[in-house]
């Protein structure tokens, strides 16, 4: 069982779900999903689906983030966040395969001793020129892609330093960690593996304050980050 865990509270934690499906060939038992948000969802019962769960993956959130200011938001990432830590300690000292996107990827720097930062310059919405550093050409989970290919971004927030140890793998023009390596079981990234082009413009109908951050792209890419997921399920 692959244990997906949630910070989504509209309607995208329904398309995060269906994404996941469409993206890899597995069955509906091989996933249970768990929503940190929940106030019926506690650590400890986290803890215990962690203890039968072959791999971790952390999902994203479009309704806010580390670039909110307004109270309320604020207090659902403390609440987040405080409910999310005693897991990531789990899951690095039990060395539990993990896979964090988006929000997810800023969750497991920042919990590791990295840091997250609101840039302007950083933040990018569409489809993104992704490329690999000498580590990354080399990493397993990064097999069967070229050293650049396209891949699906959506973020204000990014990762701007890394926890101790860690390595870059993936870049882009405007981001220049899309994707990290920690120990050799943690693994974030910017982008959505998840994402095709339609099912990206399905879920920014949920959020058009994004479009300030749309790239400049006009000609139709193959996108092929949907790999990186397919990886992740393939070694467990």
């Amino acid at each position: 069982m692959i244990l997906v865990l949630q910070f989504r509270t509209d309607q995208s934690g329904w398309h995060e779900v269906k994404c996941i499906y469409d993206s890899v060939d597995k069955s509906y038992n091989d996933f249970l999903f768990m929503n940190v948000m929940s106030p019926f969802i506690t650590t400890d019962m986290i803890l215990d689906k962690l203890n039968v769960a072959k791999a971790v993956i952390l999902g994203g959130l479009g309704e806010g983030g580390y670039e909110d200011y307004e109270p309320h938001k604020v207090k659902n990432l403390k609440y987040m966040l405080d409910k999310i830590y005693p897991i990531i300690q789990h899951i690095q000292s039990q060395s539990i395969p993990t896979l964090g996107i988006c929000f997810g990827h800023q969750v497991l720097a920042d919990l590791l001793g990295g840091s997250v930062v609101t840039d302007s310059n950083m933040a990018e919405s569409g489809v993104a020129e992704i490329m690999l550093t000498d580590k990354g050409k080399q990493d397993p989970l990064l097999q069967f892609l070229p050293d650049t290919f396209y891949g699906i971004v959506s973020h204000k927030s990014s990762v701007l330093t890394l926890p101790q140890g860690a390595e870059i793998l993936a870049y882009s023009q405007k981001c220049p960690i899309q994707g990290f390596r920690y120990d050799s079981n943690i693994y974030g990234f910017q982008l959505h593996p998840e994402l095709s082009v339609k099912e990206h413009s399905e879920r920014m109908q949920l959020y058009p304050e994004y479009a300030k951050h749309k790239l400049d792209t006009t000609e139709e890419r193959e996108i092929l980050a949907p790999q990186i997921l397919i990886n992740f399920i393939n070694t467990l």
